[in-house]
């Protein structure tokens, strides 16, 4: 084994990773038993590992709005567990005797599920016939007419029901839905998988029948649907990802370690994060779940250029003359790991500062994602340190001896070396113009997102879901919770103005239904024999008292009325439309309700959601100013020169701004997602930078002029942050043809 040799010291690097390579060389197979070691006992949590893609693991945070929301599930359970089944009967009314029995058939067959606890059918809806003095509850659809004449007058009957129409049927009759109370733990993506996959096993029974059309729609479809996508893309994708790179990789280094060594040294890290999620107690959720990708990109950059790095060292020495041998092999890894060593060190101090800046964010969520994304990229270096040498000193490399031709990309490095240091200020002022209009662009980037959005456009679930929000009750709601004495929640005056209010909201654009102890009483008082309004007080207590109604005016009110829920079902409208809305309706209630002894306090799923996402991606959005201030006040400390810190701003910034810019001239949105992609670029490119400016300064100390320095360092770092970029650019473009928008 050959004996690593100090030849061309650079001024100021430090001897230690010259030594920490002569020590791994010299005990490989301690090393490599330390590191297997090592890898086993962190990997092994990998098997503790749950997965949670639930909202509310995703917008889970403190403060008054998640305690109301606890409250509130507490005691009237989960509000996003309504799976709605979606009946079209197309061109045609589903009011006909057919289609009646296909519906009564299928909400038996969804009834006798495992996965409903609870049912509501256009089918099970009754009407009350007055039998010795006391109503009978006789089904609704029941009693369609003979005579053809009839049948329409039958049919506008039935549409003109308020509490019928559009809860569970469309006003044209064409659409139903039948709303299945899901009975297991929505926040567990494989119950909710399961329970869902159930339920369209009894649908695919009666798909067709007739001419009709059915799908499962609702948040916990949506919610299925991501589980599977997820699960089946990332291992697609990422797969693909591996392949592309590798051959991208095989086709620059044309070598096999130089696409194995770069490839293990990058996934090892994501495993382990994983392995350590585990031990922790973390689950992997709709946002950390990025690390199957962000991790190995970024870890793969480093080892590229430790790589890159080694084939240099080693070329210049047979350049020079020498034979190749393991001597020579093991002195251009420590040479490679003296120069690269603190590249790399400071690019995972950057990155890892850069993503612990998230733990100053308000959402848990993006706390414990800094904090893990953190570890893996520390991790990624001791991979740099410990693995690369040693794998790279079981290889034989073979460099030609022959002076080799430059290629298209190093006579593309040349010419931009060149181009800097000749026509600086053209480059400036080109670089000024970007950055203007991407600012001009980026002012008309807006934070929003769609809760039932996540889907592609062409998804059956998107499309049914869609259809809910238009034409029936809409998918998602606002819940208000009402507190008050107990029986002072069945007031008539309260409930009177309480159904004022009811039709009032309804009225409103993107309301879609009202559903509260008002208009259950209201319902109520037709079954009496009365209109549709509230009653006197003695008949107020009748209506609860009517049979076979337990089960409705329980999931509204309570026993001792003392508290109840009003449900405002809304179209998904967005994030921003969304808050507008409850801006728009809450003044509605306190004025209805204030002069009442009741207490009201807006909640639900969705209501904290779309407050949490937003926060989220506003926390993101600071962080990441907080991350270039961090990194900036970092590197100017590290290489002790203000001019060096400042110099990053631009080298750094522009890659993000024009991205930012980029997305308002598309007129997109920026939610999470496109949040964390900001995150991983700044992570990129901080490290693309301290490699050239390593290299630079590595150029200077050679005693060169600036110039020479500068076209240098482009062309020799230029070569490996090419290599990284087309590799990363094309792992990413895979995602594009990914289901999700």
């Amino acid at each position: 084994m050959g004996v690593l040799q100090e030849r061309e010291p650079i001024q100021g690097a430090p001897v230690n990773f010259s030594r920490l390579a002569r020590a791994i060389i010299a005990h490989r197979v301690r090393t490599a038993v330390g590191l297997v070691l090592a890898f086993v006992l962190l990997f092994s949590g990998v098997h503790r590992v749950v997965v949670d893609f639930s909202a509310t693991a995703f917008f889970a945070g403190e403060g008054e709005k998640r305690e109301a929301l606890d409250t509130y599930r507490d005691y009237w359970g989960s509000d996003d567990k309504i799976a709605i089944i979606l009946v079209d009967g197309g061109d045609t009314t589903l009011l006909t005797d057919k289609r009646i029995g296909i519906l009564k058939e299928l909400t038996a067959a969804l009834r006798a599920t495992d996965a409903a606890e609870r049912l509501s059918s256009p089918t099970d809806v009754p009407r009350f016939q007055v039998q010795f003095g006391s109503p009978i509850p006789v089904g609704l659809l029941v009693d369609l007419p003979a005579q053809v004449a009839a049948q329409q007058a039958w049919r506008e009957k039935i549409l003109q029901n308020d509490f019928l129409v559009p809860s569970m049927l469309s006003e044209d009759g064409r659409l139903a839905t039948i709303v299945v109370q899901l009975k297991g733990n929505v926040d567990d993506v494989v119950q909710v998988r399961g329970m869902v996959a159930e339920l369209r096993r009894e649908i695919a029974t009666y798909q067709g029948q007739d001419g009709l059309s059915i799908r499962a729609s609702g948040v916990p479809a949506v919610r299925a649907d991501i589980g599977d996508m997820i699960l089946q893309e990332q291992f697609m994708f990422v797969s693909i990802s591996v392949v592309l790179m590798a051959s991208l990789m095989f086709f620059l280094f044309r070598c096999f370690y130089g696409v194995l060594i770069p490839l293990i040294s990058a996934i090892t890290p994501c495993l382990l994060v994983f392995g350590i999620m585990g031990w922790m107690g973390e689950p992997i959720g709709l946002l950390n779940q990025a690390y199957f990708t962000l991790i190995p990109v970024i870890a793969i950059a480093d080892a590229i250029h430790m790589v890159s790095r080694f084939r240099e060292e080693f070329q210049r020495r047979v350049d020079a003359g020498e034979a190749e041998s393991e001597s020579l092999r093991d002195e251009a890894i420590g040479a490679a790991l003296r120069h690269i060593g603190v590249a790399c060190f400071l690019t995972t101090l950057t990155t890892v500062v850069g993503f612990c800046s998230l733990m100053t964010a308000e959402m848990p969520v993006l706390r414990t994602f800094g904090l893990y994304a953190g570890v893996g990229i520390a991790l990624a270096y001791v991979s740099v340190l410990f693995f690369i040498p040693l794998a790279l000193s079981l290889t034989a490399p073979k460099i030609t001896t022959e002076k080799p031709r430059r290629s298209r990309v190093d006579e593309a490095l040349k010419w931009i070396g060149r181009l800097t240091t000749r026509k600086p200020w053209w480059c400036l002022a080109g670089t000024a113009v970007l950055i203007v209009l991407s600012i001009w662009q980026g002012s008309k980037v807006v934070v929003n997102n769609h809760l039932t959005g996540v889907l592609p456009e062409d998804s059956l679930t998107h499309i049914a879901n869609k259809r809910v929000d238009e034409k029936m009750g809409g998918v998602i709601s606002v819940r208000f919770d009402l507190f008050g004495a107990e029986g002072a929640l069945v007031e008539e005056s309260l409930l009177k103005d309480m159904l004022a209010l009811e039709e009032k909201l309804e009225r409103m654009g993107a309301v879609r239904e009202v559903f509260s102890p008002a208009s259950f009483v209201a319902y109520g008082a037709t079954i009496l024999g009365g209109p549709y309004g509230i009653p006197s007080a003695q008949n107020i207590r009748r209506v609860f008292a009517l049979k076979d109604t337990d089960a409705a005016s329980s999931s509204i009110i309570s026993e001792k009325r003392d508290r109840a829920q009003m449900i405002v079902q809304v179209r998904d409208v967005g994030a921003n439309a969304f808050e507008d809305l409850v801006n728009e309706i809450e003044p509605l209630v306190d004025e209805a309700l204030s002069k009442h002894p009741v207490r009201v306090v807006t909640t639900g799923t969705p209501y904290v959601a779309y407050a949490g996402i937003n926060r989220i991606t506003s926390d993101l959005r600071t962080s990441l100013l907080f991350a270039f201030a961090a990194v900036t006040l970092l590197v100017t400390t590290l290489f002790r020169s203000l001019r060096v810190g400042l110099l990053f701003l631009p080298a750094n910034a522009l890659p993000l701004v024009f991205g930012y810019g980029f997305m308002g001239w598309m007129g997109w949105f920026l939610e999470p997602t496109t949040g964390v992609v900001f995150t991983v670029a700044l992570g990129i490119a901080v490290d693309d930078s301290i490699h050239l400016m390593a290299r630079f300064r590595e150029e200077l100390a050679k005693g060169v002029s600036l110039d020479e320095a500068i076209e240098e360092s482009v062309l020799r770092c230029g070569r490996a942050v090419t290599i990284t970029s087309i590799v990363l650019a094309c792992g990413f473009f895979v995602d594009v043809f990914s289901s999700f928008p």
